[in-house]
């Protein structure tokens, strides 16, 4: 009876039935299932004690094990998922769901090469599942094919429009792309966007804010959302406007689209008038709380990345609703009026038509740094003391794209006693290691110039010890990056592009006086990095910056926390000036 009040939809039902049961019979494993099963409906970790009785009563019933992994792999046991979904493919090679979701874990696990290998299956078996397709999508983008990760996010959302996030995902990988126009990527942007929110193309304009917030009455509510209230950069960043942010003029409200929590998760917590966990929450759910919470500006920190709740800014939860910081480009939703951003990233012009959002430029950068003082930092310029001039990149991988790869090794090939040294945790899956070190290889770069750390265990800035000269990758700059080089004495070369994520290298580079790493094409980034390791009066040039580094950061607008935040409290009075006015 317990098991058909379950299928029938009636949980509280089901889980009184169940109860008795198990009271009366405490080895009853159907009872313990339906019990399982009920719990994880609400999310609830005691889902999993139960599951577990059932699947050692029922070892070769692979649905139930099936289920037992789903809630392993929600509550964040990612190892025994797999586990025990390798068992579920064991028990029945063709089922193509356990395959997905073992593909999907692995790819959790960074396990990434398997991760395909085990799509690949699934997709066999089920070759126009939209998910299976979505995954693999994910996958290829990390092994380093982003042709082939576009080509099955497209298939996928062909198959299924509607996937959010699928389509999220495939408009997060065009900006680590340089095959594609950036009109094109606008475009598609908008189409997708209005496809999946078809009340976006008769979007109404900005409600007005409640009264007496845009002449500083009474405090103006600021709701930030995010997945990323966490050790995460969009977090270390947001920092800096905590800690210093108008407290008699302003409340912030923190919408936290995550379950994992850290030291990082209690600071902002403790900055915020109200912390709110919304990832268990409907779309409708959270616009309803966020209503009543009178929030005046509700900030995306998210854009198109992982967990985001672009949902909500569909339905416009809030008057004036903004993007910032966590994604590199338009949202392509109608219903986001404002996009921070700076003249170096944006200039004025060219960049407002790429954009479906007003563009608010802040005077002196769209973000503020905040390095920790105690870090040490190796002041002297390494290839002073070693015969090898040390190139390295520590971006994430997923952005190294062919063509930096070539002007990487005609900067080898173009130097002597050099070498490059890349970092990104994906470097931890052997296969992406080979896959990256084959394609140096191919174009005639000895192996041994070529080094690959995988991620490190606790303080990796002193990695940055063994640097001279960091290479900035593009079309997608590194962001994070670049301000802990920085902070550790290395100054970046980049080039100057032609979008926002082309460009914030040059932003934070102009930001500490650094213009001379700022690079206006290919050919000029090889010229330059090539100068930096031949010249000898280009390397005194690094050796000077090196000791000085530091100083320079602290004293430039990229650290300047105070000034900063009263440049975004001014944006933020724009904001709801011109909304009002709309």
């Amino acid at each position: 009876m317990a098991q058909v009040a379950f299928e029938r939809g009636e949980i509280v039902r089901a889980q009184h039935i169940a109860a008795a049961v198990l009271q009366a019979e405490p080895d009853n494993a159907d009872a313990s299932l339906v019990l399982g099963l009920c719990a994880f409906s609400r999310k609830d970790p005691a889902s999993i004690p139960f599951l577990k009785h059932a699947v050692n009563a029922y070892p070769k019933r692979t649905s139930i094990r099936f289920h037992y992994a789903i809630a392993l792999r929600y509550h964040g046991y990612l190892s025994q998922a797999a586990d025990e979904l390798t068992v579920c493919v064991k028990q029945d090679y063709k089922y193509p769901k356990a395959l997905n979701m073992l593909g999907v874990v692995l790819h959790q696990l960074r396990r990434t090469t398997e991760a395909e290998q085990t799509l690949a299956r699934a997709l066999a078996i089920t070759p126009n599942d939209p998910q299976v397709l979505c995954n693999l999508g994910a996958v290829w983008s990390v092994l380093g094919d982003k042709v082939k990760s576009l080509e099955f996010y497209e298939q996928s959302r062909q198959l299924n429009p509607q996937n959010a996030i699928n389509i999220s995902n495939l408009l997060l990988t065009y900006n680590y792309c340089d095959h594609v126009p950036a009109q094109e990527v606008f475009a598609r942007h908008v189409a997708y966007m209005d496809a999946l929110y078809p009340q976006n193309t008769q979007a109404e304009n900005a409600a007005d804010a409640r009264q007496g917030t845009a002449d500083g009455q009474q405090p103006c509510r600021i709701g930030f959302v995010s997945p990323d209230f966490r050790a995460h950069s969009v977090a270390f960043f947001l920092q800096s406007y905590l800690e210093v942010f108008d407290r008699s003029r302003y409340q912030l409200f923190m919408y936290y689209n995550n379950t994992f929590e850290d030291e990082v998760t209690q600071w902002i917590r403790g900055k915020a008038s109200e912390f709110r966990t919304i990832h268990d929450l409907t779309t409708e759910q959270a616009t309803t709380l966020i209503k009543n919470d009178h929030i005046d500006i509700l900030i995306d920190l998210a854009g198109h990345t992982h967990k985001n709740r672009l949902d909500i800014f569909a339905r416009r939860a809030a008057p004036v609703q903004v993007s910032w910081l966590g994604y590199p480009n338009t949202t392509g939703l109608r219903t986001v009026d404002f996009r921070i951003v700076d003249d170096i990233t944006d200039p004025p012009g060219a960049a407002d038509a790429l954009n479906t959002e007003t563009l608010i430029r802040l005077p002196r950068g769209f973000l503020c740094y905040a390095g920790d003082a105690e870090q040490l930092y190796q002041h002297a310029l390494p290839s002073q003391t070693q015969p090898l001039f040390t190139f390295a990149s520590f971006n994430n991988s997923e952005k190294i794209t062919d063509r930096a790869i070539e002007c990487w090794v005609e900067i080898l090939a173009r130097t002597q006693n050099t070498r490059l040294l890349l970092k990104s945790y994906n470097f931890n899956d052997q296969g992406i290691r080979a896959r990256y070190l084959k394609r140096f290889q191919a174009a005639g770069v000895e192996l041994a110039r070529v080094e690959l750390l995988e991620a490190i265990e606790g303080n990796h800035l002193r990695a940055y010890d063994r640097v001279d000269l960091a290479l900035d990758t593009f079309p997608y700059n590194g962001t994070t990056t670049t301000c802990e080089a920085l902070w550790m004495g290395v100054p970046t070369l980049c080039i100057e592009g032609q979008v926002h994520a082309a460009r914030v290298g040059a932003s934070l580079l102009h930001r500490v006086g650094l213009d001379d790493f700022i690079a206006r094409s290919e050919q000029d980034y090889i010229e330059r990095a090539v100068a930096f390791a031949e010249s000898s009066e280009k390397r005194s040039h690094l050796a000077a910056l090196r000791s000085a580094m530091r100083q320079r950061l602290q004293a430039s607008d990229l650290c300047n926390k105070a000034q900063f935040a009263t440049e975004l409290e001014r944006a933020f009075q724009k904001m709801l000036a011109l909304a009002s006015h709309k």
